[in-house]
């Protein structure tokens, strides 16, 4: 229910409340794949609402629990919402 609010409140291009709404599912024991999307978009808000950092930070987060299924460690560059 809360993904569903967080994508509302996204596609309303209400960054905050979206980004709230994922960050609230991440500290519901969910679904990894839930958990995932929760993430990604978390950092998609976070890079909006002008957070590069903590989008970066949110990836990464992302990239260390899906290490099964991208080996590969990833370097995230995040720029700066225009």
């Amino acid at each position: 229910m809360r993904f569903r609010v967080g994508i509302m409140k996204f596609e309303a291009k209400d960054y905050v409340q979206a980004a709230v709404a994922f960050t609230q599912v991440l500290e519901d024991s969910t679904a990894p794949d839930v958990r995932s999307a929760s993430r990604y978009n978390l950092a998609l808000c976070e890079r909006l609402v002008g957070q590069p950092d903590e989008a970066r930070t949110a990836l990464e987060q992302l990239s260390q629990e899906n290490s099964r299924a991208t080996p590969a460690p990833r370097k995230w560059r995040i720029s700066s919402a225009t």
